[in-house]
Order: C-alpha cells, then sequence, then structure tokens
C-alpha cells in the first residue's frame, strides 16, 4: 500500500499518452500508406462525418458511398469509433480534419487502454511493476504492427480501448464491490457498439474471469446479469443488425480470404501468396508469445490460480489459431462471426500482459539461477518485440506511397469506393460487385433517370432525406440511382401518398407515377426492430439507473 501512495500515478498516465501519441500519430502525418482496411476506412469516416455534420444524428445508411449509390453500412457497423473521430474531427481545423481524425482515435484508444491495464494490473502487483508491463504492452506488435500499419483495423484496434476495464470492473465486483456492476455494464455496451468480433472473443473470458477472482455464491447470475445489462444498451444497434442482415451481402464476408479456414496460421500463407510476409509476421509473433506464455508460469515458483488461468488463455487463443482447432470451430458456428482465427491475438494480447504482472509482482529467490535466467530471457525477448514496433513506427512514419497507390487510393475516394462488396446489399448486379473489387466504379452524376420529365428543383441532400420536385406530363416510370433497401421509403409531400418502390433487375430502385406535379422525398423509414431496439435500450437504462441507485 506504501508503494501504491509513493507512486507518481498521475505522471504513468502522462507517459502513457506521450508514448502513444509517438508511436500512433508519426505515420498519420506522413500522409496515407497501403493497408488492407484503409479504403474502408477513408470513405467511411469521411462520410459518416459528413453527414453527422449535416444534421443526421445516426448515418445508418451512406448516401455517397459506391459512386453516390449508397450503402446501409452503419445498419451492420459499429458506429461508436466513428462518434469519437467525428470529435476529434471538429477539434482539427483543415481539410485533412478526418484523415488526422482517425490518427486521434488510435492514439486515444492505445493510451486509453494502456490506463486501463495499468490501473487492472495494480490489482494484482506493485504500480513500478505494473507500469513497465503496460509500457511493453504498448509496443506489443498486434494492435501496433498488425491492426494499425499493416491492416489499418481501425474498429477492432479501437475496441481495445475499454477491453482491460472490464476485467478491471469485473475484479472489482468479485472482490465485493457491487457499484462495479453498472460500470461493468456500460463498459460491456461500449465494446459491443465498437467491434462484435472482440465482444466475441472476450465475452467468455470476463466470465471465467470473474468465477476464478471472486469467492461469493451465485458466481454465474452476478456477472451473467452485468453483461446482460451491457447487451440491453446497446440493443438500438443490435436488435437491427439481427433482423435487417439478410439484406445485406452477407456470404461475401465469408468466402475467399475472408473464410475462418482459409485463414488459419499456416495456411494462409500458402492461400494467399501475395500475403506471404503478412502470415510470416503472425506465425512468428504467435510462437514467440507461445515461449512467452510459457516462461511465464515456469518461472513462478507456485502459480497461483489466477496465474493458471491467464496462461491455459494464452495456450488456447494460440491454439486456436491453427488448423488443429478446425474441429472447434465446426462445432461453433457463431464463433465463425470472428472470420479470422488470428483475432485470437485479441485475447491474448492482453492475458499475456496479466500474467506477465504477477510475475513482476514477486521476488524470486537470489539464489534460483535458472528462473532468474529464465526472467531475464523473458525480458529480452519483450524487449526485442518492443524495438521491432518501435522501427515500424519509424518505416511508416518515413516512407510515403508511390505515385501509383497514390492515385489508387484517390480515385476510391473520389468515387466513394471501399475495394470490398461486402457492405452492399444483396442483389446487386455482379458487374457491379466486380466495379468495386476492382475500383473500377465511377459515380453515378444523377440521383434519378427520367424521361420526358420537367425538373422542378434539382434534387438535394438534407439531412437523410433526398428532395426532388418534378412535373410528369404523362405517366411513367421514375428511376432512382441508389441502392433498393427494405427501409426506403417515398412519399409525395402534395398529396401525401407513400409511393411504392420497386426494386430493379440491378439492384436499385423505381417508382410509377401518374401524370402530374410532385414533390418527392425519399427518406429511411424506422423500421419495428430499430423502434424496438430503442425502446428496450431505454428500458435497459432506466433498470440500470435504479439499481445502480440501491447500491
Amino acid at each position: 500500500m506504501d508503494d501504491q501512495k509513493k507512486f507518481p500515478t498521475h505522471l504513468a498516465y502522462l507517459s502513457f499518452f506521450i508514448l502513444c501519441f509517438f508511436l500512433t500519430i508519426p505515420p498519420f502525418l506522413n500522409g496515407y500508406w497501403v493497408a488492407n482496411d484503409i479504403l474502408y476506412q477513408l470513405n467511411w469516416n469521411e462520410l459518416f462525418q459528413q453527414q453527422l455534420f449535416a444534421g443526421d444524428l445516426y448515418p445508418r445508411w451512406l448516401f455517397e458511398l459506391y459512386g453516390g449509390r449508397g450503402s446501409p453500412s452503419f445498419y451492420f457497423g459499429c458506429p461508436l469509433p466513428y462518434y469519437v473521430s467525428a470529435f476529434f474531427a471538429l477539434l482539427i481545423p483543415g481539410e485533412q480534419s478526418s484523415w488526422y481524425s482517425l490518427g486521434a482515435c488510435y492514439w486515444f484508444a492505445l493510451a486509453v487502454s494502456a490506463t486501463g491495464l495499468f490501473r487492472l494490473l495494480t490489482c494484482y502487483t506493485r504500480p513500478g511493476a505494473a507500469y513497465m508491463v503496460t509500457l511493453f504492452y504498448i509496443l506489443y506488435p498486434y494492435h501496433l504492427v498488425v491492426d494499425l500499419y499493416i491492416r489499418f483495423a481501425f474498429t477492432e484496434f479501437f475496441a481495445i480501448f475499454i477491453v482491460p476495464y472490464l476485467f478491471l470492473f469485473s475484479h472489482q465486483l468479485a472482490t465485493g464491490n457491487r457499484s462495479a456492476a453498472p460500470k461493468l455494464s456500460f463498459a460491456y455496451c461500449l465494446l459491443i457498439l465498437s467491434h462484435i468480433p472482440t465482444t466475441l472473443l472476450i465475452s467468455p473470458f470476463i466470465c471465467i474471469h470473474y468465477w476464478v477472482v471472486s469467492t461469493a455464491s451465485k458466481k454465474a447470475f452476478r456477472i451473467c446479469t452485468a453483461l446482460a445489462y451491457g447487451v440491453g444498451l446497446s440493443a438500438f444497434y443490435l436488435v437491427p443488425v439481427f433482423f435487417l442482415k439478410k439484406h445485406i451481402a452477407i456470404p461475401q464476408l465469408f468466402f475467399g480470404r475472408y473464410y475462418y479456414e482459409n485463414a488459419f496460421l499456416l495456411v494462409g500463407g500458402k492461400l494467399f501468396p501475395d500475403w506471404a510476409n503478412f502470415w510470416a509476421l503472425l506465425n512468428n509473433l504467435a510462437m514467440i508469445s507461445l515461449a512467452l506464455a510459457i516462461l511465464t508460469i515456469v518461472v513462478q515458483s507456485k502459480p497461483s490460480r489466477l496465474a493458471w488461468f491467464f496462461f491455459l488463455t494464452c495456450i488456447l487463443s494460440i491454439y486456436m489459431m491453427y488448423p488443429v482447432s478446425s474441429i472447434v470451430w465446426q462445432a461453433l458456428p457463431p464463433l465463425q462471426i470472428v472470420q479470422f482465427p488470428w483475432r485470437f491475438f485479441i485475447v491474448l494480447n492482453f492475458f499475456l500482459f496479466f500474467n506477465l504482472a504477477l510475475i513482476y509482482g514477486k521476488q524470486l529467490p537470489k539464489r534460483n539461477v535458472v528462473k532468474t535466467s529464465m526472467q531475464k530471457l523473458l525480458v529480452a525477448i519483450l524487449i526485442a518485440l518492443s524495438l521491432f514496433s518501435l522501427v515500424s513506427c519509424y518505416r511508416y512514419s518515413a516512407t510515403s506511397v508511390s505515385t501509383e497507390e497514390k492515385t489508387y487510393i484517390d480515385k476510391a475516394l473520389a468515387t466513394g469506393n471501399t475495394g470490398g462488396s461486402e457492405n452492399l446489399p444483396r442483389g446487386v448486379s455482379a458487374t457491379l460487385v466486380d466495379d468495386v473489387n476492382n475500383n473500377t466504379l465511377t459515380r453515378i452524376d444523377r440521383l434519378f433517370e427520367v424521361t420526358d420529365v420537367r425538373l422542378i428543383q434539382a434534387p438535394r441532400l438534407q439531412n437523410d432525406k433526398i428532395y426532388l420536385e418534378i412535373m410528369m406530363p404523362e405517366p411513367g416510370v421514375l428511376k432512382f440511382n441508389q441502392f433498393y433497401f427494405p427501409t426506403w421509403q417515398c412519399i409525395d409531400k402534395i398529396s401525401g401518398i407513400e409511393k411504392k418502390i420497386v426494386k430493379t433487375a440491378k439492384g436499385f430502385m423505381e417508382i410509377e407515377l401518374e401524370a402530374g406535379a410532385y414533390h418527392l422525398v425519399f427518406k429511411h423509414r424506422m423500421t419495428a426492430s430499430e423502434k424496438f431496439g430503442i425502446v428496450l435500450s431505454l428500458l435497459t437504462a432506466a433498470a440500470l439507473i435504479w439499481r445502480a441507485r440501491r447500491v
């Protein structure tokens, strides 16, 4: 306790934010770089901010994506990271505010995650040891090199900001702090709104961690209730996802390199040799992490129950990345939503450092030369991993994209093309899918295609609605160049009548109109699932507040 009082905690927090700043921001100052998901994130982030700042408080449909054809991206995509990015964009002036706001989010997520991990580790070890372990965690290559520099996996990276707090609140709840239950529920809601695969991976281990630490009765009831409240809080997002998922091109999410059987370590490199270095990095990191996990348990003279839990979780995580675990993936279909088995690095990422903290919380006997040597070897491996991350940061900060690569990225941004077709509505023509995948998509100049029609006022997008005033001299068909989706509705403000929208063979929309004047409003209706989700979230919030006041 005396050590904890003397330790400069606030200076530790400040150092985390400074270190994370220099690891995440410099590459963004150097401009774009080539990464797996960079086209997705650039387009989604910029268009989300445009609609949000224009008054669309929850931009579920991105009107300008895919060359102006639209996309139901945030009927399914987790919105929280993009709201935080929009907040940073308000603070950053200039034309590149959307790009720099992404960098700010990476910095924020890593720094807040480190702060939470430090707070959690001080429950297990001395503050000084917790501080050193947290520094190694910040420099761990998976989230820095793989998720940021190579993949640009924005939402997956962002989700790490809340994970340590889930285990912190779970620990507090397990040790008798009942006020931690509402905090755990709220944190779990934030995780769901950040990244679904991370939620699926982390959730079972939160429950097991609570069960290992807690000595109270009704263990399962308490932790499951807390997490259930978190699910209820996020119902406004989850319920529409469940009911509307059949209307997007979901098979694209589980095909080719996105199919879990093709993404096992030792398999992916053979199937996709163009990414051989990426697969080699993941495999080497898994083997090094395995060595670290073994060292963390061998070095301890009498490993505690908690230490064994951390160790076995690390071993399980590594096992799930390799083809030998295929039977488990087949037996648990919901697990396949994770897509990539190597995403178990997310779990390994934390539990490896949890166990490291237990080591440095104990003083090894000076005469035990073998274990002292093992501890030094462990530190040497951690330093080597940290240096690898630092060198990667310098490389991405000093290297610019080629002219050809910049042209490719600029074209994708100009046409609103993500380079992937998995967020297209179901039923879009195969030709258009190929254009998206090959970045040959062209932008549609007009939202509407009409013949022999007098345009009274050009179509305009305002907030989350499109307005059009026309005069039809005779009956005809109005073609709407946005992708069809069951939430679309068209209302004529003059007559107050809703017009029937028909899906075309290419996945667009058309409306049959009689002769006359029309003032049409195209918008997305709030579906029954959205209404139910909002009501459920509000009721859960009320119940959680009531429960918190009783504690």
